[in-house]
This record gives C-alpha cells, sequence and structure tokens, in this order.
C-alpha cells in the first residue's frame, strides 16, 4: 500500500501570506509538481507532496492542474484556558480581592466568597510559579498567608486564609469557573459578586461554629498526644 506524505495544515495563507483567524475557513491542497522539480530522481515509493493552504479569495484564482487532491479546512477554534491555568485572569482577580483602603473593596473583604477567591487565585499564582509561598501567621480566630512574587519589584502579597474544607474547595473551584466565564462575557468583578453573594453555602462561612473549633481541638489533641 502506497503511504502518502505531508506537513500540517500553515498559518498563513500560501498564496498571499496572510494569517488565519481562528474559525476562518480556507482550502487545503496536495501538489506533486513542486516535489518533481526539487527532485526528479526520486524514488517512486517516495510519494511526498506539497502541501498548500490557501483564503478562499485566492482559491479562486488557484490553478488546479497540478493539484493531486484538494478539501475544505479551518482554523481551530483554541478553547479557552482554564481559569486556574490563566495567570492574567488570576493577577485580576487577586487584585479585586485584596483590600484597597477603600469602603466598599473593604465591605468585599468581608464577604466570604471574595476572601475564598482570593485565596484560590493566589493559589492558582502559586502553582503557575508566579509567585513563592511565604510565611503564614494567626492573629486571633484569623489565618493569614503570604505570597512572594517572583518579580522583585513587586511587594509580598498577604491575604486571609478561610482554610477550606474539601467540600469549600470545590464550591469556589466552580464559582471560579462561572466567574472567569462571566468575565469572558462583559460581565463586570463587582456585579458578578453582588448576585452571588446573598446566599452561600454554610461551607463559605468565615465564622466557624463551636462544633468545628470542637473537632479542631480534638484532632490537634489526637495528633500531638496531649
Amino acid at each position: 500500500m502506497m503511504e502518502y506524505k505531508f506537513g500540517r495544515a500553515a498559518n498563513v495563507c500560501s498564496a498571499c501570506s496572510t494569517p488565519f483567524e481562528e474559525g476562518q475557513r480556507f482550502v487545503s491542497a496536495l501538489s506533486d509538481t513542486a516535489v518533481e522539480a526539487l527532485a526528479p530522481e526520486r524514488d517512486e515509493e517516495d510519494s511526498r507532496f506539497v502541501r498548500l493552504d490557501v483564503c478562499e479569495t485566492c482559491w479562486l484564482q488557484q490553478p488546479r492542474e497540478s493539484l493531486f487532491s484538494w478539501w475544505l479546512n479551518h482554523k481551530e477554534i483554541r478553547p479557552p484556558k482554564p481559569p486556574t491555568a490563566d495567570p492574567e485572569f488570576l493577577w485580576l482577580l487577586l487584585g479585586q480581592t485584596l483590600p484597597h483602603h477603600d469602603p466598599e473593596r473593604e465591605e468585599q473583604q468581608r464577604n466570604p466568597l471574595a476572601v475564598h477567591l482570593g485565596y484560590l487565585a493566589a493559589l492558582g499564582l502559586l502553582r503557575l510559579k508566579h509567585v513563592h509561598l511565604g510565611r503564614h501567621r494567626r492573629e486571633g480566630a484569623r489565618a493569614y498567608q503570604s505570597f512572594v512574587p517572583r518579580e522583585s519589584r513587586q511587594r509580598e502579597i498577604v491575604v486571609l486564609d478561610p482554610e477550606p474544607n474539601d467540600v469549600a474547595l470545590a464550591i469556589v473551584e466552580q464559582k471560579l469557573c462561572d466567574l472567569a466565564e462571566a468575565v469572558r462575557s462583559g460581565t463586570d468583578y463587582a456585579v458578578w459578586m453582588q448576585r452571588h453573594t446573598e446566599s452561600l453555602p454554610t461551607e463559605l462561612s468565615l465564622t466557624k461554629s463551636k462544633k468545628r473549633k470542637r473537632k479542631k481541638k480534638a484532632r490537634a489533641r489526637n495528633i500531638t498526644g496531649i
């Protein structure tokens, strides 16, 4: 059986060199003439073809006598990055959740959803190696985690650590995906936040109940043996 060899689709038109846009249709064709000109004494079993990728406008003027085959093609549309793998979105989200000495922003800091989203954004940047893990400290009932940006010009970032459990993390990850989709559609962050903070699951509460505190102390005693 004869095996035909040809390359992948080009990113530009072979005729006019205009870049193809995502989703744009074009015509792919195989030509044997150019290969014969380059290697007239090639082996018969060497069935290589020159691939042409031509935009629809240039295809109308494309001579087809030397073409072996052609078909309609299109440039693939790349799916958007997952929000946890998009550093630009994570930096934007982290900037929205950090305090800015603004009454409205300070109110957002007391918003459990904003706290969880900011913490998750910082963890995402840590996973992408945009920040280093800094020190963890506790002030009364609240815990804080610092992150050190790799860019030396940026200052240390300190976020409130909500100490989420697995259920809370799953909820916030879904909220993060919903927020990323809304932002891509043009929705303002503050508007989205206002819509999604009216009824939050108890897992996102920043106030630890006495029952949860007792369980935490019990786990600590089991670990330390005290």
